[in-house]
């Protein structure tokens, strides 16, 4: 009963919206909507594919059926609804100042998430609000701090020896599964100071049963409220009218409730361990400890918004890049072996006394490596949302994207559309530097497409961090096992990009 009045509902919208549109049209109030390509189908049918599983794959089937690598589709709303996959334009409006460009109103629907509270990732670029909490968090992610936090951090090297343990004890493995929860147990010690997820640990001590952890607690919750606040309302704006009526909205926005309810009780653990601590400078130096101290905060409500979103940020990228990364390399045993001995040898020739775990960072092949598996599977496939305040051109052809427009700018078809050799496969030495020409051409085609943290004011103010980890994992993973295909994984797409459902398996090797 509830699904029928749904669809009435939204039946009479829906009419409503396409008498609106015809008058709109027939009074020719968005001449320059003509001027870019239009994507056959109706507007539901952008909806439908929008909010899918499939949407990565759908707007590169768009781009290459319009043969554009901008182009418009039916959205209900009035503002031209603009995919922009060309690298060049996509550029140009991450980069632009605040001044000409704004984040558009469709964010507004990601704030369900954290109970209408905006955060760092919601709030618009140059308000106060934005300048103070990103200022404010800065200092956690420089790079003396990442060194302290990451890379030379004994909290760090536990984790990745208890991560060691139980892949000898279990060898075959889930790396989608394993590497978020690594992440978020690193994400406790490097940016909650010292806050226990307890995950790896209840994986470790689980025997055929599920794990039990305030960690597998986060990993639970968080699918079903992300869904529905970061994909499918944004993707949908009569959902939030009906939301009530469905269970799965229903779930999410109680997976919600008890994930800002988590963000407190992280709040209250970091002040009562603080409070007990004589140091200071953990607490204080970490990205909850800048939070805490942050005067321009209205309340806890607004930092439990924050805490939020590190933990969304901060967890299943870099856990889904580090499992995309060890599938590509158990695909490709030559590359790997490759990548051992490289690293061996860094560690063999290091001066004595120095952290043996420093040495993917003397890794050159490692840097190509994570680089190719960012480009051809960046976990933030959809990008971000731009909407300019000026037109603007795409290229030389006149042909420009009208101000006003809501433009998304997804990395995944930005990356996988560039014009360069094989882009459906994974070739990490397409990043060494060319000895001719035409080369050289395709290396500055991949970096122009190539921003998997986003670019300009709104960037990932976490990338540092996150980079770190991935190579102080890697390294440490791959000179200690050979990774092997026991299953391949189905690409699975809900607000990220992982490989589900996949299995490899761990050999121990014996270090050079």
């Amino acid at each position: 009963m509830s699904d029928l009045a749904a669809a009435i509902f939204l039946g009479t919208v829906v009419a409503l919206l396409v008498s609106f549109t015809s008058f709109v049209r027939s009074h020719n109030l968005k001449p320059t909507l003509r001027e870019l390509p239009v994507a056959t189908g109706s507007f539901i049918d952008s909806v439908r594919n929008i909010t899918s599983k499939n949407a990565p794959w759908w707007i590169i089937e768009v781009a290459k059926r319009t043969d554009a690598r901008v182009f418009r589709v039916r959205f209900p709303q009035l503002q031209p609804f603009v995919f922009v996959c060309e690298a060049e334009a996509a550029r140009r409006l991450l980069l632009a100042t605040c001044g000409d460009v704004v984040k558009p109103g469709i964010y507004k629907a990601f704030t369900g998430g954290t109970k209408g509270v905006p955060s760092m990732f919601t709030l618009q670029t140059g308000s106060a609000a934005h300048t103070h909490a990103r200022k404010g968090v800065a200092p956690a992610f420089s790079s003396r701090r990442v060194s302290e936090a990451v890379i030379r951090s004994p909290r760090c090297h536990a984790k990745l020896i208890e991560l060691e343990a139980l892949l000898k004890r279990r060898p075959v493995f889930d790396p989608a599964r394993l590497m978020c929860e690594l992440t978020v147990d690193m994400i406790g010690e490097i940016g909650l100071g010292g806050f226990n997820f307890g995950t790896l640990s209840a994986t470790i001590k689980a025997e055929g049963s599920p794990p039990n952890s305030v960690g597998h607690d986060l990993l639970r919750d968080l699918p079903a409220a992300l869904t529905e606040f970061t994909l499918k309302r944004p993707g949908n704006p009569f959902r939030a009218f009906y939301a009530a009526l469905l269970p799965e909205a229903r779930e999410a926005a109680r997976a919600r409730d008890r994930l800002m309810r988590l963000s407190q009780s992280i709040l209250d653990d970091f002040r009562t361990r603080r409070a007990a601590s004589r140091d200071e400078k953990m607490f204080a130096s970490s990205i909850l400890g800048h939070l805490v101290d942050n005067p321009h905060y209205a309340n806890d409500l607004a930092r439990c918004a924050d805490v939020l979103t590190f933990l969304v940020a901060g967890h299943d990228t870099t856990g889904y890049t580090l499992a995309f990364t060890l599938y590509e390399l158990a695909k490709h045993p030559g590359i790997q072996d490759e990548l051992r001995v490289e690293l061996n040898a860094s560690s063999s020739s290091a001066s004595s006394g120095a952290d043996p775990e420093v040495f993917g960072e003397a890794s050159p092949l490692l840097s190509r490596v994570i680089k190719e598996s960012m480009r051809l599977w960046p976990v933030a496939a959809q990008g971000s949302i731009r909407e300019p305040l000026t037109d603007v051109p795409i290229g030389d052809s006149g042909t420009v994207i009208p101000k006003g427009s809501t433009c998304w700018i997804p990395f995944f078809a930005v990356s996988r559309l560039a014009n360069v050799t094989a882009p459906d496969t994974f070739l990490p030495d397409r990043w060494l530097e060319p000895k001719d020409a035409a080369a050289r051409a395709e290396l500055d085609e991949l970096k122009t497409s190539f921003f998997p943290f986003s670019l300009g004011r709104r960037n990932c103010v976490g990338q540092a961090v996150a980079q770190a980890e991935i190579r102080q994992v890697l390294a440490r993973l791959v000179r200690k096992f050979r990774f092997e295909v026991d299953k391949l994984p189905a690409i699975d797409f809900a607000l990220t990009l992982k490989p589900a459902g996949g299995l490899l398996r761990a050999v121990a090797v014996s270090e050079a």
